[in-house]
């Protein structure tokens, strides 16, 4: 996914309204460079976890944001699952911020209903050798479980 800019709470609120998906709020400061450190990292994340919606704070600019989640320092990160805090990391540390947001991930997928493709159902026929369909199934993703 992408990452969103929000400026205020009710920027933040109308993000995460429906509850649908987690959220990870990256919160920053510009005259603090392990912002940008952060900020790479949260952009990655963004990419990686299709599942998770991400928002940049600036902090000072919208300070309503880090009075709700009670964020002093920057960089901070607040992990959202239906519009609760479930999780927060203050300063710079890739592996828990990385395993949290892989975490919402992994539950908004699991939680996520399955689409069958259409395509698998057609390449389904009698028509088409076994050995075929099973070679089109096992390439069709990167990864299979």
């Amino acid at each position: 996914m992408t990452m969103a800019k929000v400026g205020s709470v009710a920027e933040l609120d109308a993000l995460t309204r429906n509850g649908e998906l987690p959220t990870v709020v990256h919160l920053w400061a510009s005259w603090a460079p392990m912002c940008t450190q952060t900020e790479q990292l949260a952009t990655r994340l963004a990419k990686e976890c299709t599942r998770v919606k991400f928002a940049s704070v600036e902090a000072e600019e919208a300070e309503d944001i880090a009075e709700k989640y009670e964020i002093s320092s920057v960089p901070a990160f607040v992990f959202l699952q239906g519009g609760k805090v479930v999780g927060k990391v203050i300063g710079v540390n890739a592996p828990d911020i990385t395993a949290k947001a892989m975490a919402l991930n992994s539950q908004a997928e699991a939680a996520a209903p399955v689409a069958v493709p259409v395509t698998l159902a057609a390449t389904a026929s009698k028509d088409v050798p076994l050995n075929t369909r099973l070679e089109q199934l096992v390439s069709k993703e990167p990864v299979m479980l």
